[in-house]
């Protein structure tokens, strides 16, 4: 056979190894030529044989709708490493119903390199001009089958070992195979909790703690028919707390309230992909989210045990307090899960005005304080500041 027959299916593969090394060099900052010729390349290098071997009529055509997924995909895992500090999984695509609410702030953590993933687009057009109809080469099913036998070998060495941080996984076993991995452990995965109900005796004593009953206890009782407030705040960290900057306190109304408030500083993470509505969840119903899916997104409207309902019992109305869309994370359902008998928005909430991602909340507290005052009842109000 010519060398130019072979020419043309050379520079496809080129042009995607190099893409490839690309995206590893930049999300990753691995270097190693091997390891991107024997782990990363061969799973997508067995998909673009696939799309040789199936679409021959239409070569470049499906060639060129192959790298731009491609393109897109590794365009998308930048901006969201970027934005969430780790490597998305397919799990996050029921997520991208949230990306209009953060659009602003991803399209500004982008750069003109990024759109260099895109270039094969346009040189791919060239060599179609060049080689409009290229040959059918029969050495295509042999690459398809060395590429899936290697790619093979990497994904079971991949699922032997643990998946303790998807980032450093996907940069040691691949992102190919890192997804294909998670989609194997959640498929055969099993749950390892216990439905044994147990007392609050045994709870402490699991804890370490010494049992008092809650009746018993010295705060018992002390707020009782005041007003509660719930105020989450979006990505602030307790290293921050009694800090100074250039002589200034960074969070001077926060370290007042500590010489009079009980401040919890050992705490460890708990959200899963839901990030804020999985913290809504965890402080109202006091239960771990669901982790690899947003729990809001898994509701289907039963009603669940929480805050809002235990302090109903005793006389209190509820509210939440939303600066932005409802639907947001889905909260438009997870509020009525919740418990909650009014839920106020962006919609309800007067003179909001922008400031990037930030909406100003001083609105918010200002119709929340309306709204108790007007209120006969002693209230339980949650609100977020982002």
């Amino acid at each position: 056979m010519k060398k130019t027959a072979v020419m043309p299916y050379i520079l496809i593969f080129f042009l995607l190894f190099i893409k490839i090394s690309a995206f590893r060099v930049l999300i990753f900052d691995a270097k190693s030529f091997w390891h991107i010729a024997l782990v990363e390349f061969p799973l997508w290098a067995f998909l673009l044989s696939v799309v040789l071997l199936v679409a021959h009529k239409k070569l470049w055509q499906a060639v060129w709708i192959f790298n731009l997924l491609v393109s897109v995909i590794f365009f998308t895992v930048t901006l969201y490493l970027r934005y969430y500090s780790t490597i998305p999984s397919y799990y996050d695509l029921q997520q991208a119903t949230q990306s209009s609410s953060v659009s602003n702030t991803i399209a500004m953590l982008s750069t003109p390199w990024d759109f260099l993933f895109f270039l094969d687009a346009v040189l791919l057009v060239f060599l179609a001009r060049r080689w409009r109809k290229p040959v059918k080469l029969p050495a295509i099913k042999h690459i398809a089958v060395s590429m899936a036998v290697i790619s093979a070998i990497s994904i079971g060495y991949a699922i032997e070992q643990p998946v303790i941080d998807v980032s450093y996984f996907a940069k040691e076993n691949g992102f190919l195979q890192s997804q294909v991995v998670q989609l194997y452990n959640r498929s055969t995965d099993t749950a390892h909790a216990s439905s044994t109900k147990l007392s609050e005796k045994k709870l402490e004593e699991l804890k370490g703690n010494k049992y008092v009953k809650v009746s018993e206890q010295e705060s018992f009782g002390r707020a009782k028919g005041r007003n509660l407030f719930v105020i989450q705040v979006e990505s602030l960290q307790n290293f921050v707390i009694g800090k100074t900057l250039n002589g200034q306190e960074i969070t001077p109304n926060l370290n007042n309230l500590l010489s009079e408030s009980a401040y919890f500083s050992n705490v460890f993470q708990q959200i899963g992909a839901g990030t804020t509505s999985d913290a809504e969840w965890i402080v109202n119903t006091g239960l771990y989210p669901q982790g690899m899916i947003p729990t809001a997104n898994s509701l289907s409207g039963k009603e669940a045990p929480s805050l809002a309902r235990t302090l109903k019992k005793e006389g209190y109305g509820s509210a939440t307090y939303h600066a932005d869309d409802v639907t947001f994370w889905n909260r438009d359902v997870l509020y009525p899960v919740l418990g909650y008998e009014e839920v106020f928005s962006i919609d309800d909430i007067p003179n909001v005005k922008n400031v990037g991602l930030v909406l100003r909340m001083k609105c918010c507290f200002v119709l929340l304080q309306m709204n108790f005052r007007a209120s006969l009842k002693p209230m339980n109000a949650f609100t977020r500041i982002l």
